[in-house]
């Protein structure tokens, strides 16, 4: 399936300690596209906390897309260094 920007982007900057998204996911979205500037691991919900046992593993520079649900957080801590994590939002 295709999509297009939704128009919003939320950046998470990375740390030893998780951290979400300030805004929930908008209503009518379903699916983000996540990207980061180093290693980390990230996890969704409604109050989400990342880490490296419950948390996916998302290569830095590599964007992909997620299933996600409205009024949803994304959360990510880092690997081994400190990155920031862009979630934006497509729309069909």
């Amino acid at each position: 399936m295709l999509y297009r920007p939704a128009g919003v982007t939320q950046n998470i900057t990375t740390s030893g300690t998780s951290a979400q998204t300030s805004s929930a996911i908008s209503d009518q979205v379903y699916t983000v596209t996540i990207t980061a500037t180093a290693n980390a691991y990230i996890t969704f919900g409604i109050s989400p906390t990342a880490t490296s046992a419950n948390g996916f593993f998302l290569l830095k520079d590599w964007p992909t897309d997620f299933s996600i649900r409205p009024g949803e957080k994304v959360a990510a801590i880092q690997v081994s260094g400190a990155g920031i994590v862009y979630v934006s939002e497509l729309t069909r």
